[in-house]
C-alpha cells in the first residue's frame, strides 16, 4: 500500500524530467544549435537527471520515512527516483534524436513516447527495487 502511495510522485516526476529535457532538445534542433556533441549533451543531463532524481528521491525518501518509520521504503523511494529520473533525461534527449533521424517531427510526437516510456520504466524500477527487498517491507 505504502508504494502503491507515492507510485505517482514518482512517475509524475520522472515524466516532468523527461519532458522537459526532450523539450530543450527540440528547442536546439529547432535552432541548429548543436555545437557540442551527442555523447557530451547525454553526459551532461545524465548526471543533471542524477542529482534530480538524488534530490527529490531524498524528499520522498524522508517523507516515506517520517509517515512510516520504514527505512527500507525510504531506501527504495530515493533508488528508484534516481534511476528514473537519470533515464528520463537520456529518454528525453535520445527521442527527439531518433524521431528526426526517422524524418518525423520531433516536436510533434517527443512528450509522447517519452511519456510513455517514462512512466513504464518509473513502474518498472519502484517495483522492481521494492521486489529485491520485498521481505523487509513488512
Amino acid at each position: 500500500v505504502e508504494l502503491r502511495a507515492r507510485q505517482s510522485y514518482e512517475t509524475n516526476q520522472s515524466g516532468v524530467t523527461g519532458t522537459q529535457t526532450a523539450t530543450l532538445m527540440v528547442r536546439s534542433l529547432a535552432l541548429g544549435d548543436q555545437r557540442v556533441s551527442i555523447r557530451r549533451i547525454l553526459a551532461r543531463e545524465a548526471i543533471v537527471g542524477l542529482t534530480n532524481g538524488l534530490v527529490v528521491g531524498m524528499v520522498l525518501a524522508l517523507a516515506g520515512l517520517l509517515l512510516t518509520g520504514n527505512t527500507t521504503l525510504a531506501v527504495i523511494l530515493l533508488t528508484s527516483m534516481a534511476m528514473a529520473s537519470t533515464l528520463a533525461t537520456l529518454v528525453g534527449q535520445s527521442v527527439p534524436l531518433m524521431l528526426r533521424a526517422f524524418g518525423a517531427d520531433p516536436a510533434l510526437a517527443s512528450s509522447l513516447f517519452v511519456t510513455m516510456f517514462t512512466d513504464a520504466m518509473s513502474f518498472f524500477f519502484l517495483l522492481g527495487t521494492a521486489s529485491l527487498v520485498i521481505t523487509r517491507l513488512e
